[in-house]
């Protein structure tokens, strides 16, 4: 809880909000945690405010009878440019609040409004306020502040040697001072990516020109990743040098927010259009088989047509695999999870998959390096998982197929989580495809639907673990897998 001096007067809120009963619990809620709050019910009585110049934090309706935030926000910023605006809004309308944070918002929080979420993000802004009027202040002063942030500050000499990370950036990051000043921070943080951009860019502030609100992604430790969000500027000296200041905010929940919306959205789409095509595809196929079965008997004395009949029949298996992999993508996922081996599971899924490897030279070798293999699990789904990264081996290899499954012990953000290494022989993934290996309708292949690793990803995910490429294969295919020892569903 931010602690107040008794000198510093109760920060001014201006609640902008068209509904009566929410508009008045918003101020009561506000006089309680000690804020001086007043209350307007349209965008033009937010404009006309006698005090807005004064308002510290504004709550803002995106919704309101005469305007939406994005149109008003412009304006609210040349009338009172030291408010801070907080978006209220319907989780929904998600897509056009990420556009009004472009705008110059400070933070959105979704309806119905948790008092206490507010009360941070009022707090957050009040302290982010604090901070901006800070940073004007004296090398000393700017020492203190930063130590005491609630945001990632780096500075950067311009070789881009780390000079100093801030004690939030240690522990947001996991790498510590000690291992971090000194080294280069494009490589450090962003090795995973093409770095060419961020080059350029870390020399258009070298000429002077302040970067604001620009957006990567991070590498922390165990290759954890967050999305940032970040302004930089040139310091004519710090310490007696030049250096690049670089400010930080975590928009990690914001980005997965936007993904989770987008992917309900396909995932609609696919469940209404599935619901007609597979029952019509069914009956098709229903007859068509029965069709084939007659045609069999009648045939049955005539390789030849007998041998055209099984392609057939190979064609239409085919197809329901098709549908079979779209409805089971868009399909909802309930788990109900139990402890169980997890290599236990694998073999299983390679026993079932002994149709496929009829005929073949083919190899699972499994590897337990860890005393324990048991997770919380939905045994069922973690077959499929296996099934379907199986089953993508044996298609993708020659001859003999050779697969490598190694169970280790892995951390998960500092909690104990089992680690599956699989790797195959095949021909791999090119390095341009390993960021959309996980898509869904991405595939290399003539045939299928793109969904299998897809698939794969959302039943990992639900078991609460993560899934990559892993980069230690040194040839062919290779996945990582982590999931946790205890349950962490969504």
């Amino acid at each position: 809880m931010t602690k107040y001096h008794m000198t510093e007067p109760p920060a001014r809120v201006l609640i902008v909000e068209d509904e009566p009963d929410t508009r008045s619990n918003l101020v009561d809620i506000l006089e309680l945690f000690g804020f001086s709050p007043s209350a307007v019910d349209t965008g033009s009585a937010a404009l006309s405010h006698p005090d807005l110049a004064s308002i510290d934090v504004i709550v803002l309706d995106r919704k309101l009878p005469d305007t939406l935030a994005d149109m008003l926000l412009p304006e609210l910023r040349t009338v009172a440019p030291d408010a801070s605006v907080i978006i209220a809004t319907a989780y929904g309308d998600l897509d056009s609040t990420i556009g009004a944070l472009r705008l110059g918002a400070a933070d959105y929080l979704i309806k119905p409004i948790n008092p206490d979420a507010l009360r941070a993000s009022i707090e957050r802004c009040l302290e982010n306020k604090r901070l901006q009027r800070a940073r004007q202040q004296s090398e000393a002063a700017f020492r203190n502040l930063v130590e005491s942030a609630g945001s990632v500050i780096l500075i950067v000499r311009p070789d881009r040697r780390v000079a100093y990370i801030n004690p939030y950036c240690e522990q947001f990051t996991g790498r510590s001072a000690e291992h971090t000043v000194g080294a280069d921070c494009i490589k450090t943080f962003l090795g995973h990516q093409d770095a060419r951009p961020y080059e350029t860019l870390f020399r258009r502030i070298l000429k002077g020109n302040s970067v604001r609100e620009f957006e990567l992604e991070i590498v922390c430790d165990n290759n954890r990743r967050h999305w940032m969000v970040c302004n930089a500027r040139l310091l004519d000296d710090y310490e007696g040098e030049p250096a690049v200041l670089i400010i930080g905010q975590d928009i990690t929940a914001r980005r997965d927010a936007e993904t989770r919306l987008l992917q309900a959205e396909r995932l609609a789409a696919i469940g209404k259009a599935m619901t007609g095509l597979a029952h019509e595809s069914r009956n098709a196929l229903q007859r068509s088989q029965a069709s084939l079965d007659m045609l069999a008997a009648d045939l049955q004395d005539d390789p030849q047509a007998i041998k055209l009949i099984q392609r057939i029949q190979t064609a239409q298996d085919d197809l329901h695999r098709l549908y079979e992999d779209v409805r089971e993508y868009a399909r909802p996922i309930h788990v109900s999870p139990q402890p169980g081996k997890v290599d236990e599971q694998l073999q299983q899924a390679w026993d079932e998959l002994i149709v496929k490897r009829d005929g073949r030279q083919t190899s699972l070798h499994a590897v337990v390096e860890t005393d324990d293999t048991v997770c919380e699990i939905e045994a069922f789904l973690i077959r499929q998982v296996f099934r379907n990264i199986l089953d993508n081996a044996l298609a993708a290899c020659d001859d003999p197929v050779e697969i490598r499954v190694t169970f280790s012990d892995q951390s998960m953000n500092g909690h104990p989580g089992l680690g599956i290494r699989i790797q195959d022989n095949g021909p791999g993934l090119g390095i341009e495809s390993h960021s959309k290996a996980f898509d869904e309708f991405f595939t290399t292949k003539t045939h299928g639907t793109g969904l299998g690793l897809a698939i794969v990803n959302r039943f990992i995910e639900t078991h609460g673990g993560t899934i990559d490429i892993d980069s230690e294969t040194p040839a062919g295919f290779g996945l990582l897998i982590v999931l946790p020892r205890k349950g962490e569903h969504s």
